[in-house]
């Protein structure tokens, strides 16, 4: 079923079973009109047109040829014309009269709903008045610092260089401290073992034996390092034995070209007279290398000579 509206025009698609028997008041979503609509087996039907009277064709014979015949000029001047008759159909059709809409009431809110928002806006506006906190971290295990610490390792420091003068009082009594000051927690008890022990006597002052640290347990609290050892797999050791392959086969290659080099040198100077004979052209070359291996025989021989005797 479509519904048209009159006022703007616009159109909606509804089903047939919207509209009750009897009609309903709607209302346009487009403008906000509203008019009544009429169900579609409800509305009227449209009016027959009255029966024509059958025509009697003795009324035509009987009416003379005459009267159908055109008027004359003065006839025609002076017959009035029918004034019109006026539309009985009015020009446009009353506005329904809106329905009144009903006032929506609001809802209001759960008790228990308020009352969480007022506590949450209460803990805001509480947590911005207040000042951030400081944060702590007690799962690291961090003392707090005594308070006369200064002031106590000032008074070990003291007492630890009169007695390494030897100014120890002989009555053995400690060193009056200031009647308002705490004695605080000492931070080591190994530290302070030996800094506030008194001696058996007090008229000996301890020597600096005592006084040092003891070095055999500072050598057991010292953390000895391993080495790092590689892993014992067939990998590990194919590797290591192509390391040491190629070290020692670079080492004997090295010696054989040493060697080699020696040989050639001794072979050209054992064939030079033979060489420059047969070939004068490697006589500038052979000659000064001659003469420099027969002076470094001679230093050699002058310096075994003078080693032996």
């Amino acid at each position: 079923m479509r519904l048209i509206c009159p006022n703007c025009g616009a159109q909606y698609e509804v089903p047939v079973d919207a509209i009750p028997a009897g009609g309903r008041d709607v209302q346009c979503s487009s403008c906000g009109h509203t008019w009544f609509q009429l169900h579609p087996l409800d509305a009227p039907l449209p009016e027959e047109a009255p029966a024509e009277a059958p025509q009697d064709d003795e009324l035509w014979e009987e009416m003379d040829e005459g009267a159908f015949a055109p008027p004359t000029e003065a006839e025609a001047e002076h017959v009035p014309f029918p004034d019109p008759e006026p539309d009985e159909t009015p020009d446009s059709e009353p506005l329904a009269t809106p329905v009144p809409r009903r006032p929506v009431r609001a809802r209001g809110l759960d008790p228990s709903v308020a009352e969480v928002l007022r506590q949450e806006a209460e803990r805001e506006a509480r947590r911005r008045t207040d000042p951030e906190p400081l944060e702590s971290q007690p799962d690291l295990g961090l003392a707090e610092p005594a308070e006369e610490s200064a002031a106590h390792r000032a008074r070990v420091a003291r007492a630890h260089m009169t007695r390494s003068r030897g100014d120890a009082p002989p009555s053995g009594k400690p060193t009056p401290e200031p009647a308002g000051a705490a004695e605080p927690a000492p931070e080591a008890p190994e530290r302070a073992e030996f800094v506030t022990s008194e001696p058996e006597h007090p008229s000996v002052a301890p020597s600096r034996r005592d006084l040092l640290p003891d070095i055999e347990e500072i050598n057991q609290t010292l953390r000895v390092v391993p080495e790092p050892r590689r892993m014992e797999t067939p990998q590990g050791r194919a590797r290591a034995a192509e390391e040491d392959e190629l070290q020692s086969s670079g080492f004997a290659r090295g010696f054989g070209v040493v060697l080699i080099l020696a040989a050639l040198a001794l072979l050209f100077y054992a064939l030079a007279p033979a060489l420059t004979a047969a070939v004068p052209a490697l006589a500038p070359l052979l000659d000064p290398y001659v003469a420099t291996v027969d002076g470094l025989r001679l230093w050699l021989d002058a310096q075994l000579t003078a080693l032996l005797s």
